[in-house]
């Protein structure tokens, strides 16, 4: 039960994330390239989605305990959203380098 509670709101706000990220990524190109941009960002959730579980999966199975396996998942998730909010901020911070240039 602790899980259920831990998890549900993850689940309710990645469905609230969805709808805004699709949103996102059509507003900000032109509107011949509303399907290459929905398609871009389809991809790149699903890939994702594989990655972690191909990730996701071992660190769970290594600890042969599910508490350490969980903790080790969140760990990496935790790890992962770090890179990729680095990542984002040097992608702005470049953008609006190119676009005062």
């Amino acid at each position: 039960m602790p899980l259920v509670l831990a998890l549900a709101p993850a689940g309710l706000v990645s469905g609230v994330l969805v709808s805004t990220m699709t949103a996102q990524s059509i507003a900000t190109v032109e509107p011949g390239l509303h399907g290459a941009a929905s398609s871009v960002l389809n991809t790149s959730r699903q890939l994702g989605s594989a990655v972690g579980v191909a990730v996701v999966g071992p660190l769970l199975g290594a600890a042969h305990d599910l508490d350490r396996g969980f903790i080790a998942c969140l760990g990496a998730g935790a790890g992962a959203v770090v890179v990729a909010l680095a990542l984002t901020l040097l992608g702005r911070r470049r953008a609006v380098q190119v676009r005062l240039a």
